[in-house]
């Protein structure tokens, strides 16, 4: 990916910062689309609630803050996407460390971090 750092270029408290960061964004990104979907759900109940109730003005009213809330969806997604394809990008740069005997102990570490974030575990 052409945003994401090359882990080489630095130092080891740099790359773990740097994949510290990556791992945070990634369960705080996930944690705000989880609480999206929710909220979608949520707006989407009130359709059809004012629908049976026959208030065009409310139904309305819930169809545009849905529409806004799926705008925010698809930005929240990609952004979680990215940041899933950047986590894949530096496990791939952590195993040719790993593979070139570079700090083997540090790049298993933060492969096996990036792995656990990229799979969707939270350990938070």
């Amino acid at each position: 990916m052409g945003d994401t750092r090359d882990l080489s270029q630095m130092d080891e408290e740099g790359a773990r910062g740097y994949v510290l960061h990556v791992v945070t964004e990634l369960k705080l990104r996930r944690r705000r689309l989880d609480a999206q979907l929710m909220e979608q759900d949520r707006w989407q109940k009130r359709i059809g609630l004012a629908a049976q109730a026959g208030r065009d003005d409310l139904r309305r009213a819930a169809e545009e803050k849905l529409i806004d809330l799926t705008v925010e969806t698809e930005k929240l997604q990609a952004d979680v996407e990215r940041l899933q394809v950047e986590a894949a990008d530096l496990i791939d740069q952590l195993r040719v460390h790993r593979t070139a005997g570079i700090s083997v102990q540090f790049a298993t570490a933060l492969a096996d971090q990036l792995e656990t974030a990229a799979r969707g575990r939270s350990n938070a």
